[in-house]
């Protein structure tokens, strides 16, 4: 799966990586990718996922939106 690929390349820690994949998984509605409100969700979900895991606020925030738009620019490119 897209999703579970991009984060991986961004993420070594299997567990950690899995359960980021579950906040994309649990969070995808209708016409998601264009919608900001889960988009913003998502990425607040997957920031606070990485700082509990050690990780600091900066470098969480920019992985969580790289994640995010590199999901949706490989949604785009199907």
């Amino acid at each position: 799966e897209i999703v579970r690929e991009i984060i991986n390349m961004k993420i070594d820690d299997e567990a950690l990586a899995e359960d980021i994949a579950e906040i994309f998984d649990e969070n995808q509605a209708v016409d998601w990718m264009i919608r900001e409100s889960v988009l913003s969700k998502i990425k607040v979900l997957v920031c606070k996922k990485l700082i509990k895991s050690d990780y600091g606020r900066e470098e969480a925030e920019n992985i969580a939106s790289d994640i995010v738009k590199k999901v949706i620019e490989k949604h785009k490119e199907r």
